[in-house]
């Protein structure tokens, strides 16, 4: 699993490095619509922030056809559990588990230019992603009113701070200067520790499901 991050890492690096003279760059800003998969039951999609700085490359001249970008970002993951009934058929005193997490994301794509007016291309891209937990906290509710709390998500007993997978987005670009996209990451780590006795979520498996929203300005 090491390996695997250090490879990521390599490929980001590199892509930040090579032919930088015709790197553009620019501010990207908006929400991240979260769930996950696996054996933990979650219920419905929690929004969360998503905000950092992007850069393009266009290998043609006249910013059509083929073109590499990558963004580093800050964002914001939750998800809750599937409501447990305390006592059969009274919903009302259930309880559930919220966590929030917020890492720094690097989603690297490559991606092609289709021009569909003067002025306006569409966009479609696909790649690999990394994403390192910063900090997060999980919270716990019975009968509608928070009864834990836990700062820290990313412990030994909560989930794993490193996660990776694959990426897709379709998109709109205007004047060279303004994108509209839409992305979906998905997750490819296991999140949980299934070998640990004590854990936060009693489950061999988790993984992440992201859409993402977003607005750029490319300088």
């Amino acid at each position: 699993m090491k390996k695997t991050y250090i490879i990521l890492l390599f490929v980001v690096l590199g892509v930040v490095t090579v032919n930088a003279q015709g790197i553009r760059y620019g501010v990207t800003g908006g929400i991240n619509l979260h769930t996950t998969s696996g054996d933990v039951d979650t219920e419905g999609v929690l929004v969360g922030y998503y905000a950092g700085v992007k850069s393009i490359y266009d290998f043609s001249q006249n910013g059509q056809g083929l073109y590499l970008t990558g963004t580093l970002a800050l964002s914001e993951k939750a998800f809750k559990t599937v409501p447990i009934e305390l006592t059969p058929n009274r919903p009302e005193t259930s309880t559930y588990g919220k966590v929030k997490t917020h890492s720094v994301e690097v989603p690297i794509r490559m991606g092609y230019k289709f021009p569909i007016g003067r002025t306006v291309k569409l966009l479609a891209e696909a790649g690999p992603y990394i994403s390192i937990g910063l900090w997060g906290n999980y919270d716990v509710y019975t009968n509608g009113k928070k009864v834990a709390k836990y700062n820290e998500a990313f412990d030994k007993y909560g989930i794993r701070r490193c996660d990776f997978g694959l990426g897709m987005g379709l998109g709109l670009q205007y004047s060279e200067h303004y994108q509209l996209n839409i992305s979906y990451n998905h997750g490819l780590a296991q999140l949980t520790h299934p070998e640990k006795k004590e854990k936060m979520f009693s489950t061999p498996s988790l993984y992440n499901r992201t859409f993402n929203i977003t607005i750029s300005y490319i300088f």
